[in-house]
C-alpha cells in the first residue's frame, strides 16, 4: 500500500493544530478520516509518527523529522501549483492570518481589502486577537505584531513604527496636578496594559543627551495601574473617561490628540519608546506567494520614515464664504 497526499496532509495538520480534532476541523472532516488517514502513513512507512493520548497527539523522533520535510514538500506543491496557474487564475488557495485587534481593524485590513476583493480564487482566514498565538500550532501562514519580539524560529520583516504617547484627558488634569517627572508620575492614577509581560514597565527614552539625570539608554518604571486591560481600545476608553494616564500608540489615538478630548502629556528630558510594527512568519525554503504578496502590500502601503498615522491629517475642503444676497 502506497502512502497518499491525503493522508501527509492530514498528518502535517495533527502536528501543527497538537490534536486529531483539531486538524479535523481545520481540514473540515471527521475526527474518524484524520485518525485514520495518520494510520494509514503510519502503515506505509512501518513507523509509528504520533504518539496519541486523550487531549494531544505529539510527534515522535521519526513523526519530527517527516514532518519537517512534509511541511517543505507540501509548500513546495503549493507552489509549483501556484507557478502554473496564477498567471492565469491569480493568487489561489487558502492563508491564514494572525492580527491584532485595533490596528487590524484600523490599518491591516484597509490596506489589503482591495487585493482580497481581486483575488477571487484566494480564501483569506482572518483572527484579529491581542494575544500572540503560536503561528505553527494554529496553522497561521503569517501574523502582524507589535512591539519586541521574542527569541522564536520566526522571521519577521519590519514593516513600520508605531509611536507611543504618554497622554490622558482634559477632565482627569482638570482635578489632578500635571506630572512632569517619573517621581511625579508615579503618584498618579495609570491605566496599564495586561498582555504582555512588560505590561506593568513603561519605558522611555532621553531627549536631552546632555543631561546626566537619568543615565544611558532606556529608562524603565514600574507602574502599579488603577486599571488594567488587555485591549487598546478599552485602555482608550478608559483614558477618555478620566481613570488615570496611560501610554497608548498613535495609530490608536492621533484623532483624540487632534481633537483634544485627550491631552499628550510631556516629562523632562523623556519621551515613550516608540515600537515597531512586523510581519512573522515560520521558517521555509521558499515563502508562499500569497504570503510575500501580502507582506509587500503592507510595506507598500505604510513606507516612509513617517507611518501613515502619524501624517498630518489632509485639510479637508474649503468652505465657500456666505455672501450675503443684495437687498
Amino acid at each position: 500500500m502506497r502512502y497518499r497526499l491525503e493522508d501527509i496532509e492530514a498528518f502535517v495538520a495533527v502536528v501543527e493544530t497538537g490534536s486529531i480534532s483539531a486538524a479535523a476541523v481545520r481540514l473540515d472532516v471527521a475526527k474518524s478520516v484524520i485518525s485514520k488517514r495518520v494510520t494509514n502513513l503510519e502503515s506505509c512507512l512501518g513507523v509509528a509518527l504520533l504518539q496519541r493520548s486523550t487531549r494531544h497527539a505529539l510527534p515522535t523522533i521519526s513523526g519530527m523529522q517527516f514532518f519537517e520535510r512534509s511541511k517543505a514538500i507540501m509548500q513546495d506543491l503549493d507552489e509549483a501549483a501556484q507557478s502554473v496557474s496564477g498567471a492565469h487564475r491569480g493568487l489561489q488557495g487558502t492563508v491564514r492570518l494572525a492580527l491584532p485587534m485595533s490596528f487590524g481593524h484600523r490599518h491591516v485590513l484597509p490596506a489589503l481589502m482591495p487585493f482580497f476583493r481581486a483575488s477571487k480564487d484566494l480564501i483569506v482566514h482572518m483572527d484579529l486577537d491581542d494575544r500572540h498565538v503560536d503561528l505553527v500550532q494554529g496553522g497561521y501562514d503569517m501574523a502582524i505584531r507589535i512591539g519586541v519580539l521574542a527569541d522564536s524560529n520566526l522571521i519577521a520583516r519590519r514593516l513600520a513604527r508605531s509611536k507611543r504617547v504618554l497622554c490622558c484627558s482634559p477632565g482627569y488634569l482638570a482635578t489632578r496636578e500635571r506630572p512632569t517627572t517619573l517621581a511625579e508620575l508615579a503618584a498618579h492614577d495609570r491605566i496599564g496594559y495586561g498582555l504582555v509581560s512588560s505590561s506593568h514597565v513603561w519605558q522611555f527614552h532621553k531627549t536631552d543627551e546632555t543631561s546626566d539625570e537619568y543615565g544611558d539608554g532606556i529608562v524603565a518604571t514600574n507602574i502599579h495601574a488603577r486599571v488594567v486591560t488587555n485591549n487598546g481600545e478599552a485602555m482608550v476608553q478608559a483614558a477618555l473617561a478620566g481613570l488615570g494616564i496611560t501610554v497608548l500608540p498613535t495609530f490608536l489615538i492621533n484623532g483624540l490628540l487632534r481633537s483634544g478630548a485627550l491631552v499628550e502629556l510631556a516629562l523632562d528630558g523623556l519621551v515613550p519608546t516608540s515600537d515597531s510594527v512586523y510581519a512573522v512568519y515560520t521558517q521555509s525554503r521558499n515563502l508562499p506567494s500569497k504570503v510575500r504578496t501580502i507582506i509587500d502590500l503592507l510595506a507598500q502601503a505604510w513606507a516612509g520614515e513617517i507611518a501613515p498615522w502619524d501624517r498630518p491629517a489632509a485639510p479637508g475642503p474649503a468652505l465657500a464664504a456666505s455672501v450675503p444676497e443684495a437687498a
